[in-house]
């Protein structure tokens, strides 16, 4: 058990050590992850500037009245299950979809305001 506990501690000070050295992408998803960690702990999930900026934004939206329209919504859940779909097949030819690929997906269906 002793052994096992040293090799995690280990590879979570490796992770770290690359995280501080790597892309800015990187070290927020890093964050993100610790932040999902401590909520489970907690039972409190404490938001970023960013995400709290994003709330802000679709709650004014929300006042304003600007919706998607529910074919928008049906296109966005139909590629969301068909990306889901060819990822889990994928997985299973050991394929993975890059971090790059699943950020076009989701920013295609991003309800852009400008």
């Amino acid at each position: 058990m002793w052994y096992h506990l040293e090799v995690i501690r280990e590879q979570i000070h490796a992770v770290l050590e690359n995280g501080r050295s790597g892309r800015q992408e990187d070290q927020e998803e890093l964050a993100k992850i610790a932040r999902e960690i401590e909520a489970r702990r907690n039972g409190v999930y404490v938001m970023n500037d960013e995400e709290r900026a994003a709330v802000r934004e679709g709650l004014e939206q929300a006042r304003r009245g600007e919706f998607v329209s529910d074919e928008e919504m049906d296109t966005f859940w139909a590629k969301i299950d068909e990306a889901l779909s060819r990822s889990a097949e994928d997985v299973r030819q050991g394929k993975f979809a890059t971090h790059d690929q699943v950020k076009a997906i989701f920013g295609r269906y991003r309800l852009k305001r400008g």
